[in-house]
C-alpha cells in the first residue's frame, strides 16, 4: 500500500514540476480557472436563490406556527381551538376575548399550502404599516392560525375532530356566508365562474376535512370581530364578520394592486369595513 501511494505522489510531483518549467502551461491554466469561474457563477447564483428562497419558505410557515391555535385533545374535544369554536357556538364573548382579543383573523393552513405563504407578506405588512390605522376605538391586530395538516400519533388529522365536532357551527357560517356570496357576486357582475368558485370555497367548511387531511380550500381566512362595529356589518355569524380565501386573487378585480403593500391595503380596508368590505361596495 505504501508503495502504490508513494507511485501515486510521485506522479503529481512530475505533472507539478512540469508545469512549473513550462511557461505556455502557466497561462493556460490561469485562464481556464478564469473562465471556470465565470461559467459556475450562474450555477453558484441559483444556489444561493434556492437557499433564500427555502429561508423564505420556511419563514412562512413559522409564521403560522407561531400563531397556531393549540389542536391537542382535539379527538375528545378538548383542544383550545374546540374552546374557541364552542365560545363562538354559544356567543361567549367574554371567553373569546379573555383567551383571543376581541377581534382577529383566524386562518386555515397547511405547510405545502402556496397561497398561505403568499399571503404572510400581506399580514406581515397590515400589522406594521395599517395597523395603527386603524378606525377609532378598534383593537390592535390579531392574527391566529389553524394548521390543518397537524397530526397525532396515530396519524389523524386533529382539526377534523374539531369540525366535527362543531358541525353545526360550521354549517350556520356557510348557510348565511353562501346566500350573501351569491347576492354579492350577482350585484358585482362577477362571472359565473367566478361566482360558483366563490360559493364552493365556502361550502367546503362543510364536512371540510377527510381523512386524508384534504377537502378545505387552504387558506380559508376567517375575521372573527366582537365589538360594536359588527352590529353594522352585512353578515355577522356567531362574530364571523369576514370569509376570503387566497385574497391575491381580488387584488387585480378590487382596484389593488399585487404588492406587499396593497395586500396589507386589502386586509386594512377588510378590518375595517372599508371599500370591498363595505355595505355600500359596488364595481362601475
Amino acid at each position: 500500500m505504501k508503495k502504490v501511494l508513494n507511485a501515486i505522489g510521485g506522479f503529481f510531483v512530475k505533472i507539478g514540476r512540469w508545469i512549473a518549467n513550462t511557461a505556455w502551461v502557466q497561462p493556460l491554466l490561469i485562464v481556464g480557472g478564469i473562465f471556470a469561474v465565470i461559467f459556475s457563477i450562474p450555477y453558484i447564483k441559483q444556489g444561493i436563490e434556492g437557499l433564500q428562497s427555502a429561508n423564505a419558505t420556511d419563514e412562512d410557515i413559522e409564521y403560522y406556527k407561531d400563531r397556531a391555535i393549540d389542536l391537542t385533545g382535539a379527538e375528545t374535544g378538548s383542544s383550545k381551538f374546540d374552546k374557541l369554536l364552542t365560545a363562538l357556538e354559544s356567543n361567549d364573548k367574554a371567553t373569546i376575548e379573555k383567551d383571543f382579543g376581541s377581534k382577529f383573523f383566524l386562518s386555515f393552513v397547511t405547510e405545502d399550502c402556496s397561497y398561505c405563504k403568499e399571503c404572510v407578506a400581506g399580514f406581515r405588512n397590515f400589522e406594521s404599516n395599517f395597523s395603527s390605522l386603524a378606525n377609532v376605538n378598534q383593537p390592535s391586530f390579531k392574527h391566529y392560525s389553524v394548521m390543518v395538516d397537524a397530526t397525532n400519533d396515530d396519524g389523524k388529522y386533529l382539526a377534523k375532530y374539531a369540525f366535527e365536532n362543531h358541525q353545526n357551527l360550521f354549517d350556520d357560517i356557510v348557510g348565511e356566508f353562501a346566500e350573501v356570496t351569491d347576492q354579492y357576486a350577482l350585484a358585482n357582475n362577477l362571472s359565473d365562474s367566478q361566482r360558483t368558485t366563490l360559493i364552493d370555497s365556502i361550502n367546503k367548511l362543510q364536512n371540510a376535512i377527510d381523512d386524508n387531511g384534504q377537502g378545505l380550500e387552504t387558506p380559508t381566512i376567517l375575521m372573527i370581530d366582537l365589538t360594536d362595529a359588527a352590529k353594522d356589518c352585512e353578515v355577522n355569524v356567531h362574530g364571523v364578520t369576514a370569509i376570503f380565501f387566497n385574497y391575491v386573487d381580488y387584488l387585480s378585480t378590487a382596484d389593488y394592486d399585487i404588492t406587499a403593500l396593497y395586500k396589507g391595503k386589502f386586509l386594512a380596508d377588510c378590518w375595517n369595513y372599508d371599500k370591498l368590505f363595505s355595505k355600500e361596495y359596488k364595481k362601475d
